[in-house]
């Protein structure tokens, strides 16, 4: 029998609860996929073939909101300790909704290029939205239900800016995002500014965005639509750890194969719930939860 510090005990539960979690995603998916065979989302044309454009693009969201928290910690950290705290949750989302708004952004190009070279100020559409397409979550531990907000603003920033004649170019090189005011409705107007002026003029959140246009590029080559190429894209940059990694390749996995916006649902009710009770650290479920939220508004984007 080993002998084992304190902290080397609280390490192997964290690894056995983390283990616990993981099997308990992968049996949620054995579960959704029998009853849900690939062929049967994957041969389909007509209505569900669009519903499976919708789900590629959401790919590249919801992929990018998770980078997006992870890639901007250090500096969120920074902010939230020169303004007691609150520019740390402004920073993070905000760099979760660029992120996501850049994946959705290149996502929907490659799978819509001539309907994106014509979109200048045009709103995009690839099926007609109905209310029965709405996903409702719920986000309930206090640390992160602004989360539960995010889908939506990343909803609104894509509207008002990026289909509002922003290229792709003009997304790498930006210095600043409409739809803010939402992020920054806690922190004071000179520290609102500052916030911004200082993450878009940061090294981190540049590596950020061509982080993820170097994996969407990957993400859509040959028209492939690999989403673990896209991830493994993101954790070679840093933009992700494997946790993530780990997390978002079998929600990925289960998210492509949806039949309904009712799937969508039950999908991202039941991630949510798992990431919540998981031992996982904060930013870990910061980031994740944070692409849940974008995956579970973005199709209602793509359905306006």
């Amino acid at each position: 029998m080993g002998i084992y510090s304190c902290s080397e005990h609280e390490s192997v539960q964290v690894q056995d609860s983390h283990a616990v979690m993981l099997e308990n995603l992968k049996a949620f998916n054995n579960d959704f996929i029998t009853k849900h065979p690939q062929s049967a989302a994957s041969q389909r044309g007509g209505f569900w073939g669009k519903v499976l454009q919708v789900a590629a693009v959401a790919t590249g969201d919801l992929s990018g909101a998770a980078a997006g928290v992870w890639g901007v910690q250090k500096l969120a950290i920074a902010a939230g300790a020169a303004t007691s705290g609150t520019g740390y949750a402004v920073v993070s989302a905000a760099g979760a909704v660029v992120g996501a708004a850049g994946g959705s952004y290149m996502a929907y190009c490659t799978v819509k290029p001539r309907a994106c070279a014509n979109n200048r100020g045009g709103m995009p559409e690839l099926i007609e939205y109905e209310d029965r397409y709405d996903i409702n979550f719920e986000i309930t531990n206090p640390k992160f239900v602004n989360l539960n907000e995010l889908g939506y603003l990343h909803n609104s920033i894509l509207e008002e800016s990026y289909y509002g004649g922003i290229s792709q170019k003009d997304w790498l090189t930006a210095k600043s995002i409409s739809g803010t005011s939402y992020l920054l409705k806690t922190a004071s107007e000179d520290d609102s500014k500052s916030l911004m002026n200082t993450l878009f003029q940061s090294s981190e959140l540049a590596n950020v965005k061509s982080g993820i246009s170097n994996a969407i590029g990957k993400y859509s080559q040959d028209d492939k639509f690999d989403y673990k190429v896209l991830l493994q894209s993101l954790l070679n940059d840093q933009l992700i750890n494997q946790n993530l990694y780990d997390v978002l390749d079998l929600f990925l996995n289960v998210y492509n194969k949806a039949e309904s916006f009712e799937d969508f649902e039950t999908i991202i009710k039941f991630y949510v719930a798992e990431i919540e009770n998981s031992n996982l650290n904060d930013t870990e479920k910061e980031a994740l939860l944070a692409a849940f939220s974008v995956a579970a508004k973005s199709p209602y984007f793509w359905t306006e």
